[in-house]
């Protein structure tokens, strides 16, 4: 996950109506809360402060590949993600085989699911090469814009 998607997921966190939010993914742990401690100072006044003070840290992409370069056992995970909202399907009829496996070698352009939206089935081709390292979804789930597809490396 890119500081980019951390920086949206966070502002789409204080937009909306959720108070508390724990995220777990293999390559981050995050946990954002709203709700605010009270601090009695005196009598029947209190003043409150929230739990998770915001802090900007500036980070430079040079900065980032340095630490990247350093580590031996990185590798870059990315991410595909629904461009709509709908019904996914893993094989194109059923009794066929998926489009793709985990393990498989995918190029840019390969098929990787149909999403139906509104009885319109939308292919959905890679944008990436790469080698799938897991799929996220079940046939016939139903998907958001923006939801991770799958994983590759």
């Amino acid at each position: 996950m890119s500081i980019e998607e951390i920086k949206k997921l966070i502002e789409q966190f204080q937009n909306s109506d959720i108070n508390e939010m724990d995220l777990s993914i293999p390559e981050l742990s995050l946990y954002l809360s709203k709700h605010n401690e009270p601090k009695k100072i005196t009598g029947n006044t209190v003043v409150t402060q929230p739990l998770i003070q915001q802090e900007e840290v500036p980070i430079s992409n040079k900065e980032i590949l340095l630490n990247q370069e350093k580590s031996e056992d990185f590798v870059e995970v990315q991410s595909i993600t629904s461009p709509i909202v709908g019904v996914i399907y893993t094989q194109n009829q059923p009794g066929d085989p998926e489009f793709v496996k985990k393990g498989d070698k995918i190029e840019v352009g390969d098929t990787l699911f149909i999403i139906e939206a509104m009885k319109i089935m939308n292919e959905i081709k890679s944008d990436k090469a790469g080698i799938v390292q897991d799929i996220l979804v079940g046939n016939e789930d139903m998907v958001e814009f923006g939801q991770t597809l799958l994983t590759i490396v």
